[in-house]
């Protein structure tokens, strides 16, 4: 199963043989057909999937999804595979680049790899600021390298009652 993102072009790629298995390059692209099922398993004719020929007998459907879910696309061609080649590509709200950086960004603030400073303290001894900095490994806690996100936090207190609690990244 493929992956893609909502909005984002999404590739299936296929490959079109004749009768002795060898690759037929060259197809007029318009030949090609299809039908593109939705997550709700309805025909989604108003998305264009578009064909591009990839070399030797290779090729590849686009289309760009507008919802999250499984996607099913069946491609047709009437001398090669009149019965249609399907696949079926999983669509996700975010990329797993956005996913793994916001996983070490949580993983920082569960204090993996974190370092606090400029730490500021009321006359209670309550911590009221102090800077937060996510490093991407442990030997570079305490250096200027790989840092992954930096936060600023502020907090306001009542005596020893804490007030208000800010975390922000900066």
């Amino acid at each position: 199963m493929l992956m893609c993102k909502v909005g984002e072009v999404c590739h299936e790629d296929f490959s079109v043989t004749d009768s002795s298995d060898n690759l037929v390059p060259g197809i007029t692209l318009s030949e090609f057909t299809y039908n593109l099922y939705n997550p709700a398993g309805v025909e989604a004719t108003s998305i264009l999937v578009t064909f591009d020929e990839l070399g030797n007998g290779h090729y590849r459907a686009n289309f760009v999804p507008d919802g999250v879910g499984v996607w099913m696309l069946i491609v047709y061609h009437s001398s090669y595979f009149s019965y249609g080649k399907s696949g079926t590509i999983k669509v996700y709200n975010s990329d797993f680049d956005t996913i793994t950086t916001d996983l070490k960004r949580a993983l920082g603030l569960m204090q993996e790899n974190y370092e606090l400073k400029n730490t500021v303290f009321d006359s209670e001894g309550n911590m009221t600021n102090c800077d937060i900095i996510i490093y991407d490994s442990a030997s570079n806690v305490g250096t200027s390298s790989g840092i992954i996100a930096e936060y600023s936090m502020v907090a306001d207190y009542s005596g020893i009652q804490l007030n208000s609690y800010k975390m922000l990244k900066v």
